[in-house]
């Protein structure tokens, strides 16, 4: 009842008519708004995309124009904190199963993948995170005005997803 005293009008989703005639306890328990299990992959891709888009808003403007091998070393520290920072969600949720730190070696796979993913997307794709500089990322912004992307450098501070939007668009 709402408080004019009406009835509420009822609906059932597929999924919930599925659920009840599976098993009618099970439809039950998923009305309760209970909380719900807290799963290792989710925390391991939560963690990576975390670190990608730290990466992707990272401030460029402090790093020498030549300097090489700074991409994986940032990767791995922002990684790092934001595992640790997932690991303490993932604990403190009341239904968790266990923390598995043997998956840190796939969030480290999957941040690779992200890493050339961001890296295809700002027009670098044939280059390894180890060889980038910020030279590179310049080169690429200048070659994109070369096509009529006029404002591709005016972002401030630098951030290599300025640079991917501007040669996006």
């Amino acid at each position: 009842m709402t408080q004019s005293g009406s009835a509420k009008p009822h609906s059932l989703s597929p999924s919930s008519w599925n659920r009840w005639e599976i098993c009618p306890r099970q439809y039950w328990l998923s009305r309760q708004r209970l909380p719900r299990k807290t799963g290792m992959a989710a925390s391991l891709g939560t963690a990576v995309h975390a670190t990608i888009e730290d990466l992707v808003q990272l401030d460029l403007s402090g790093k020498d124009n030549s300097e090489t091998d700074w991409m994986p070393a940032i990767a791995e520290e922002r990684l790092q904190a934001r595992w640790q920072e997932e690991k303490e969600i993932f604990e403190n949720t009341p239904r968790h199963g266990d923390w598995k730190e043997k998956e840190y070696s796939k969030a480290r796979t999957q941040q690779a993948g992200g890493i050339e993913l961001l890296l295809a997307h700002a027009g670098v794709p044939k280059l390894a995170p180890k060889k980038l500089t910020i030279s590179n990322i310049i080169c690429t912004i200048l070659s994109s005005l070369l096509f009529g992307v006029s404002d591709a450098i005016t972002a401030n501070p630098p951030t290599i997803l300025a640079a991917a939007d501007k040669i996006a668009t």
